[in-house]
Protein backbone atom coordinates (compact mmCIF):
# COMPACT_ATOMS: atom_id res chain seq x y z
CA UNK A 1 0.00 0.00 0.00
CA UNK A 2 2.84 2.41 0.81
CA UNK A 3 4.37 1.89 -2.65
CA UNK A 4 1.06 2.88 -4.29
CA UNK A 5 0.79 6.03 -2.17
CA UNK A 6 4.41 6.90 -2.85
CA UNK A 7 3.90 6.30 -6.59
CA UNK A 8 0.81 8.55 -6.68
CA UNK A 9 2.61 11.23 -4.66
CA UNK A 10 5.67 11.19 -6.95
CA UNK A 11 3.43 11.28 -10.04
CA UNK A 12 1.49 14.28 -8.72
CA UNK A 13 4.71 16.02 -7.76
CA UNK A 14 6.14 15.45 -11.26
CA UNK A 15 2.96 16.82 -12.90
CA UNK A 16 3.03 19.87 -10.62
CA UNK A 17 6.67 20.54 -11.47
CA UNK A 18 6.04 20.26 -15.21
CA UNK A 19 2.98 22.52 -15.07
CA UNK A 20 4.64 25.25 -12.99
CA UNK A 21 6.23 28.00 -15.11
CA UNK A 22 9.85 28.82 -14.43
CA UNK A 23 10.33 32.44 -13.40
CA UNK A 24 13.71 33.88 -14.27
CA UNK A 25 15.38 37.26 -14.21
CA UNK A 26 15.30 39.01 -17.62
CA UNK A 27 19.09 39.12 -17.62
CA UNK A 28 21.94 38.22 -15.32
CA UNK A 29 23.80 41.32 -16.48
CA UNK A 30 22.94 45.00 -16.50
CA UNK A 31 19.59 46.51 -17.46
CA UNK A 32 20.50 50.06 -18.52
CA UNK A 33 17.62 52.54 -19.13
CA UNK A 34 17.83 54.30 -22.53
CA UNK A 35 15.91 56.64 -24.81
CA UNK A 36 15.94 56.77 -28.60
CA UNK A 37 15.62 60.17 -30.23
CA UNK A 38 15.24 60.57 -33.98
CA UNK A 39 16.46 64.02 -34.94
CA UNK A 40 15.74 63.78 -38.67
CA UNK A 41 14.30 61.29 -41.13
CA UNK A 42 13.42 60.72 -44.76
CA UNK A 43 11.90 57.87 -46.77
CA UNK A 44 12.13 56.44 -50.26
CA UNK A 45 10.76 53.53 -52.24
CA UNK A 46 12.93 50.43 -51.88
CA UNK A 47 13.55 47.77 -54.48
CA UNK A 48 10.30 45.96 -55.38
CA UNK A 49 8.28 48.72 -53.65
CA UNK A 50 4.52 48.28 -53.94
CA UNK A 51 1.61 50.46 -52.84
CA UNK A 52 -1.93 49.21 -53.36
CA UNK A 53 -5.26 50.58 -52.10
CA UNK A 54 -8.48 48.63 -52.68
CA UNK A 55 -12.03 50.00 -52.97
CA UNK A 56 -12.63 49.32 -49.27
CA UNK A 57 -9.94 51.79 -48.20
CA UNK A 58 -7.31 49.18 -47.26
CA UNK A 59 -3.80 50.30 -48.23
CA UNK A 60 -0.92 47.83 -48.35
CA UNK A 61 2.66 49.08 -48.72
CA UNK A 62 5.73 46.88 -49.00
CA UNK A 63 9.43 47.81 -49.01
CA UNK A 64 9.15 51.45 -48.00
CA UNK A 65 12.59 52.45 -46.69
CA UNK A 66 12.69 54.93 -43.79
CA UNK A 67 16.02 56.39 -42.67
CA UNK A 68 16.43 58.13 -39.31
CA UNK A 69 19.59 60.22 -39.52
CA UNK A 70 20.83 61.30 -37.08
CA UNK A 71 19.50 59.01 -34.38
CA UNK A 72 20.58 59.31 -30.75
CA UNK A 73 20.75 56.55 -28.14
CA UNK A 74 20.70 58.39 -24.83
CA UNK A 75 21.74 56.54 -21.66
CA UNK A 76 19.46 57.74 -18.87
CA UNK A 77 21.99 56.69 -16.21
CA UNK A 78 24.38 59.41 -17.38
CA UNK A 79 26.41 57.40 -19.88
CA UNK A 80 27.56 58.93 -23.17
CA UNK A 81 25.01 59.57 -25.92
CA UNK A 82 25.67 57.52 -29.04
CA UNK A 83 24.90 59.07 -32.43
CA UNK A 84 24.18 56.99 -35.50
CA UNK A 85 21.42 56.23 -37.98
CA UNK A 86 18.71 53.65 -38.58
CA UNK A 87 17.56 52.15 -41.86
CA UNK A 88 14.16 50.49 -41.65
CA UNK A 89 12.29 48.42 -44.25
CA UNK A 90 8.56 48.93 -43.64
CA UNK A 91 5.66 46.69 -44.65
CA UNK A 92 2.33 48.15 -43.56
CA UNK A 93 -1.41 47.67 -43.84
CA UNK A 94 -3.66 50.67 -43.24
CA UNK A 95 -7.41 51.08 -43.00
CA UNK A 96 -7.82 54.61 -44.39
CA UNK A 97 -11.47 54.88 -43.30
CA UNK A 98 -10.71 53.90 -39.68
CA UNK A 99 -7.35 55.76 -39.70
CA UNK A 100 -5.44 52.75 -38.34
CA UNK A 101 -2.24 51.04 -39.40
CA UNK A 102 -0.25 47.95 -38.45
CA UNK A 103 3.36 47.88 -39.64
CA UNK A 104 6.23 45.42 -39.47
CA UNK A 105 9.74 46.84 -39.57
CA UNK A 106 13.11 45.23 -40.23
CA UNK A 107 15.61 47.63 -38.69
CA UNK A 108 19.37 48.13 -38.71
CA UNK A 109 20.79 50.76 -36.34
CA UNK A 110 24.46 51.73 -36.82
CA UNK A 111 26.72 53.75 -34.54
CA UNK A 112 30.06 55.24 -35.56
CA UNK A 113 31.72 55.05 -32.13
CA UNK A 114 31.96 52.35 -30.97
CA UNK A 115 31.68 50.57 -34.31
CA UNK A 116 28.65 48.31 -34.44
CA UNK A 117 24.94 48.52 -33.91
CA UNK A 118 21.68 46.60 -33.59
CA UNK A 119 19.34 44.80 -35.94
CA UNK A 120 15.98 43.19 -35.49
CA UNK A 121 12.22 43.49 -35.69
CA UNK A 122 9.75 46.21 -34.81
CA UNK A 123 5.96 46.10 -34.67
CA UNK A 124 3.93 49.30 -34.83
CA UNK A 125 0.24 50.08 -34.33
CA UNK A 126 -1.14 53.51 -35.23
CA UNK A 127 -4.63 54.70 -34.25
CA UNK A 128 -6.46 57.84 -35.38
CA UNK A 129 -3.74 58.61 -37.92
CA UNK A 130 -3.40 62.20 -39.06
CA UNK A 131 -5.87 63.47 -36.46
CA UNK A 132 -5.26 65.32 -33.17
CA UNK A 133 -5.91 61.97 -31.35
CA UNK A 134 -3.14 60.09 -33.24
CA UNK A 135 -1.55 57.48 -30.96
CA UNK A 136 1.35 55.08 -31.40
CA UNK A 137 2.16 51.71 -29.87
CA UNK A 138 5.56 50.53 -31.11
CA UNK A 139 7.63 47.73 -29.69
CA UNK A 140 11.01 46.65 -30.93
CA UNK A 141 13.67 44.18 -29.93
CA UNK A 142 17.07 44.56 -31.57
CA UNK A 143 20.13 42.29 -31.19
CA UNK A 144 23.61 43.81 -31.02
CA UNK A 145 26.52 43.20 -33.39
CA UNK A 146 30.09 44.48 -33.57
CA UNK A 147 30.90 46.36 -30.37
CA UNK A 148 27.37 45.52 -29.12
CA UNK A 149 27.58 41.74 -29.66
CA UNK A 150 25.58 39.87 -27.01
CA UNK A 151 23.48 42.91 -26.05
CA UNK A 152 19.75 43.42 -26.62
CA UNK A 153 17.95 46.72 -27.09
CA UNK A 154 14.26 46.78 -26.09
CA UNK A 155 12.37 49.99 -26.86
CA UNK A 156 8.70 50.97 -26.61
CA UNK A 157 6.73 53.99 -27.77
CA UNK A 158 3.20 54.17 -26.44
CA UNK A 159 1.16 57.35 -26.46
CA UNK A 160 0.20 60.43 -28.46
CA UNK A 161 2.00 61.41 -31.66
CA UNK A 162 3.90 63.67 -31.70
CA UNK A 163 5.28 63.83 -28.18
CA UNK A 164 5.85 60.22 -27.14
CA UNK A 165 9.37 59.25 -26.13
CA UNK A 166 10.99 55.99 -27.20
CA UNK A 167 12.05 54.50 -23.86
CA UNK A 168 13.45 51.13 -22.97
CA UNK A 169 16.50 49.18 -21.87
CA UNK A 170 19.83 48.02 -23.13
CA UNK A 171 20.35 44.54 -21.73
CA UNK A 172 24.05 43.77 -21.29
CA UNK A 173 25.38 40.28 -20.53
Amino acid sequence: MNKKILGVFVSLLAIAMLATPVMAEPTKGQKVPVRFRAVGYYSYEGEDYSDYTNNGGIRIRKNLIVVYDPLELIFLDGGPTLVGNATINVDSTSNLDKKTQVAHYDAVVLFETPEGGFKGQMLAHHKNMRTPEWTLDWHFVLQGFGAFEGQTLQIRLNGPYPGTQALGYLLKP
